[in-house]
């Protein structure tokens, strides 16, 4: 009983997810997508909650959705068009990135997808490791942290 409630919770997020971020054609994909790491157990080989699962479903789904080409779409690159972020969908679901990471690395490695998540997959990781790299170097100066700041942001969003 305790399963199916926190099941239907799950299921009822992504919904609430989708529908925030206007991608409800998606719903059903993340929520068969959500059972199914669900039923191959790779929530116990984690200490990631319910949310850090079901921002992975909808991740994969969105990537799997919009890319529907591979890695030959001339839009993998592109994050302009992308109905919402990575950063999005981890601040809506109150998520921490290395939670998801680790998360879609186990699920990377349990499962298969098409070639564009991966591709995509990278292209986040990359990101996100020169993004915490720059954090760290940035932010042992305490002298400098205005101008630091600064620099951050403009690398971040550069």
């Amino acid at each position: 009983m305790h399963c199916s409630n926190t099941k239907d919770t799950a299921r009822q997020l992504i919904q609430d997810t989708c529908v925030n971020f206007s991608i409800e054609h998606i719903s059903e994909s993340a929520k068969q997508l959500y059972d199914e790491f669900f039923n191959k157990g790779l929530f116990a080989a984690t200490d990631g909650n319910v949310h850090d699962w079901i921002v992975c479903a909808v991740y994969v789904s969105m990537i799997e959705n919009r890319f529907s080409y591979g890695c030959l779409d001339s839009q993998l690159m592109s994050f302009d068009n992308m109905p919402c972020s990575v950063t999005d969908l981890l601040l809506f679901n109150n998520c921490r990135a290395k939670d998801f990471l680790v998360c879609m690395e186990l699920i990377k490695s349990n499962l298969q997808f098409v070639d564009a998540v991966t591709q995509h997959l990278r292209v986040v990781q990359r990101k996100f490791l020169i993004s915490c790299n720059l954090y760290r170097k940035l932010c042992q100066s305490v002298q400098h942290t205005h101008r630091s700041c600064w620099l951050y942001f403009i690398n971040i969003k550069g």
